[in-house]
């Protein structure tokens, strides 16, 4: 019985000592605010234990989802509209990790890092439909810009003011481009990507560490560890928590977690 007990106490602190390291850098672009659990989220509905939006961005997440898939009714989704890869990018403002998915840079703005494996499985060479043309049969209605006498767009203009219009994202593949050079471009189209993040440039990254000689660059194809942006940008390791993140990476526990977790458990069983 006290090996068992020792066991389930071990099992606590690794569960406890997982969720115990907490990123510093936890503030939502959205609100301004740390994560917290919102009132009830519709569409972005997976995040509503914790969120990093409000019910009136979710609300607007849906309509412009809905507007832009909204080019016919033969072309209505069946099912879990949710569920798609396209209205998960919509609800990137919504993940509680959204903060850790930012990534300063001299040279190309402040980016928003998507995980290469994911972009490719949704909608590269990887997916269902390669290469984006799952929407080949229906197209995507964008908004169309808000534009001066001088033809310049005009910023912060609500999606859809101005006008739209059908757009195929198969026919801006280039084939000149490699695959994360076209999905960078395709989640860097012009009003398609995910609402209120226009100033955001989005990366495709891997989701491999960075070498220290690789974390030392400007915009590295790999993510960053928390002891590496520590020297990086000065401060103490604990400020950074697990080191840098991209969206669509797999959520929970880590697989070495789980599987400590699991052996442990399966010992207290045969105790």
């Amino acid at each position: 019985r006290m090996l068992k007990a020792a066991l389930v106490v071990f099992v606590c602190a690794v569960v406890v000592g997982v969720f115990a390291d907490v990123d510093d850098r936890t503030y939502c672009a959205l609100t301004g605010f740390e994560p917290a659990e919102p009132r009830s989220l519709s569409f972005c509905h997976q995040f509503n234990d914790n969120s990093c939006c409000l019910p009136g961005f979710d609300a607007e997440n849906e309509e412009l989802f809905t507007t832009m898939r909204d080019v016919g009714l033969s072309c209505r989704i069946r099912g879990n509209v949710r569920s798609t890869a396209l209205a998960k990018l919509y609800c990137l403002g919504c993940d509680p990790n959204q903060p850790k998915y930012v990534r300063p840079t001299s040279t190309a703005g402040t980016r928003m890092m998507i995980c290469q494996d994911w972009a490719s499985s949704s909608f590269g060479i990887s997916a269902t439909s390669p290469n984006l043309t799952s929407f080949d049969e229906c197209g995507l209605l964008v908004s169309s810009s808000c534009l001066d006498g001088n033809g310049t767009a005009i910023p912060d203009r609500d999606r859809y003011v101005c006008g739209d219009d059908i757009v195929i994202p198969s026919s801006e593949w280039d084939n000149s481009l490699n695959e994360v050079e076209n999905l960078e471009a395709f989640f860097n189209f012009e009003n398609l990507g995910t609402p209120n993040f226009d100033d955001f440039n989005y990366k495709v990254v891997s989701t491999d560490t960075c070498s220290d000689a690789m974390a030392a660059m400007d915009d590295p194809n790999c993510l960053r560890t928390a002891a590496q942006l520590a020297t990086l940008h000065g401060g103490d390791v604990t400020e950074f928590g697990e080191g840098e993140k991209c969206f669509g990476s797999a959520s929970g526990l880590s697989s070495a977690i789980i599987s400590v977790v699991t052996f442990v458990l399966v010992a207290i069983a045969f105790v």
